[in-house]
C-alpha cells in the first residue's frame, strides 16, 4: 500500500490497482530475464474510454547478493530497501475499493 492507493497481484496472473482515483485490472507476469510486470486498463471516470498500460520492473542482484531494482520510468537503478517489508502484505486490501470504483467507473 502506498499513500495513493495499492495494487494485488494475485494468483495466477490477476492484477489489481489504485492510485490516486484512478482503478486498474489486469494481469501480471514474471520474465525469465528478471522483469516483474503488469499490463492493465486503468480508468478514473465512466465516460473515459480507459487507458492501457503496461509497465515492467527489472529486478537484479549484484555481486555481493544486494538487490536492485530499475524503475520504469526514470530507468535509474535503486536497492529498495524495506519497500518489500513495508509495503508487501498478504491477501487483498483493496478488493472492496477496485470493486466500488469499477462499478463507478464501469470498468
Amino acid at each position: 500500500m502506498w499513500s495513493k492507493g495499492g495494487s494485488y497481484w494475485g494468483n495466477g496472473g490477476e492484477f489489481q490497482a489504485l492510485w490516486d482515483g484512478s482503478v486498474a485490472v489486469g494481469k501480471w507476469y514474471a520474465t525469465d530475464k528478471g522483469s516483474l510486470c503488469y499490463e492493465a486498463v486503468w480508468k478514473k471516470v465512466r465516460d473515459e474510454a480507459g487507458a492501457n498500460l503496461k509497465r515492467c520492473w527489472t529486478h537484479v542482484h549484484d555481486s555481493k547478493g544486494v538487490l536492485w531494482k530499475q524503475d520504469p520510468q526514470t530507468k535509474d537503478w535503486y536497492r529498495p530497501g524495506k519497500e518489500f517489508e513495508e509495503r508487501v502484505k498478504t491477501g487483498n486490501k483493496i478488493k472492496s475499493e477496485v470493486n466500488k470504483r469499477r462499478k463507478a467507473t464501469g470498468l
